[in-house]
């Protein structure tokens, strides 16, 4: 099967050519690049950053919420950030197992990559989210490998961000006036039932008493309060994406970086591979001089 072929089949909303074009597009080189082209740059109705600190339940939290959206006659993919080891970039699939519930659905497609860049979100995401949108998917769940606090770079590639919490899940409110719970759009304490779990709650919602309509408490694995949440995800949907403008200019300075970050190290991979030691420098001037190139193509692309 030829790319323009593939691509065909994918805009028709195939299964199969969704998952070889992903495929392809996180393999990288000339072969993702030239599909890419074919594919005009299509987005989702709403990408949902899902982030939290390991163990929150997000995995568990974003296959309920699939399954409600799909019960709704969306079409739904999820995009699940595994880490990986740097040497052989391969991802384990522990996300995958966990929602694979939700993945037997028809109108539900879920994806497990590798954050092979040593951050949290990989570097084909936003590839893969628009290959997604192509095969008419309009909300897609792009969890994070659950860093936390230090997982900003989730604002790069998400319309809205839901941060996952537990109760005894580290300093709980001491210090989370700063970072991602502070421009989070929606918090939720996980796993209602344990012990702390409504003093969390109260903590959060005085410490942000902007939003405080926006933290909830839910179980994913009972199904409690998932209703709501999904009610509160439809209507920031209808209102469209509202940010406060200088977390705007931080989003966008964060992705500038991203790309920029993910550019030069997808070039230094490929031409490092293939360079002894007495050629490089003039493999640090061929990488400076395609990434530069690259990232011409890139802005022309995004404007």
């Amino acid at each position: 099967m030829d790319l323009k072929e593939l691509a065909d089949r994918l805009r028709r909303g195939e299964r199969r050519a969704l998952a070889r074009a992903i495929t392809i597009i996180e393999t990288g080189g000339r072969e993702a690049e030239e599909l890419l082209r074919i594919l005009t740059p299509v987005k989702p109705k709403l990408v949902i950053g899902v982030t939290g600190p390991p163990g929150s339940g997000k995995s568990t939290l974003i296959g309920v919420l699939a399954k409600e959206f799909a019960s709704r006659g969306r079409r739904v993919g999820v995009v699940a950030i595994d880490p990986s080891s740097r040497l052989t970039g391969g991802a384990v699939l522990g996300d995958r197992i966990r929602m694979m519930d939700a993945g037997t659905l028809e109108n539900i497609y879920i994806r497990s990559l590798a954050s092979r860049g040593g951050g949290s979100v990989s570097n084909a995401a936003d590839k893969v989210i628009n290959a997604m949108a192509s095969a008419g998917i309009e909300i897609v769940f792009l969890e994070t490998v659950g860093s936390g606090q230090q997982d900003l770079e989730i604002l790069a590639a998400a319309d809205l961000i839901l941060l996952v919490l537990t109760s005894g899940a580290g300093d709980e409110i001491q210090g989370l006036k700063a970072g991602l719970t502070e421009v989070s759009d929606i918090i939720v304490v996980n796993k209602a039932d344990r012990p702390g779990a409504e003093s969390l709650l109260m903590g959060l919602r005085i410490a942000f008493q902007d939003k405080a309509d926006r933290i909830l408490k839910i179980s994913a694995l009972r199904g409690e309060g998932v209703r709501k949440l999904v009610e509160l995800i439809e209507d920031y949907e209808r209102r469209g994406m509202v940010r406060d403008k200088r977390i705007l200019k931080e989003v966008l300075v964060e992705k500038t970086l991203t790309d920029l970050r993910r550019i030069v190290e997808e070039e230094a991979e490929r031409l490092l591979a293939h360079t002894s030691p007495r050629d490089i420098n003039y493999a640090v001037k061929e990488i400076i001089k395609q990434a530069l190139k690259r990232i011409v193509r890139h802005e022309a692309q995004e404007g």
